[in-house]
């Protein structure tokens, strides 16, 4: 992965991370055995892995949050 890509998602995630934590704890409020930021780490690494491979994404905030309602899914089935 690109230097500048890494850069970009590292600052995203660090200046939204809270938000986004969030975002899996309210939708996962009933579970105590998952974790917001387990998923929301999850997800983070899997980005970082596949930023090569997949089109650059343009909107990062709208790809972030589709791809934690994806893994929320994933998690409550």
């Amino acid at each position: 992965m690109s230097d500048c890509n890494r850069s970009r998602i590292n600052e995203f995630v660090a200046g939204s991370y809270r938000k986004l934590v969030s975002f899996v704890q309210r939708k996962i409020q009933d579970s105590a055995d998952r974790s917001g930021e387990d998923i929301v780490q999850d997800v983070v690494l899997n980005l970082l892995n596949k930023a090569d491979v997949i089109a650059p994404v343009e909107n990062l905030s709208a790809y972030m949050f589709k791809a934690l309602r994806n893994r929320i899914i994933d998690e409550l089935r």
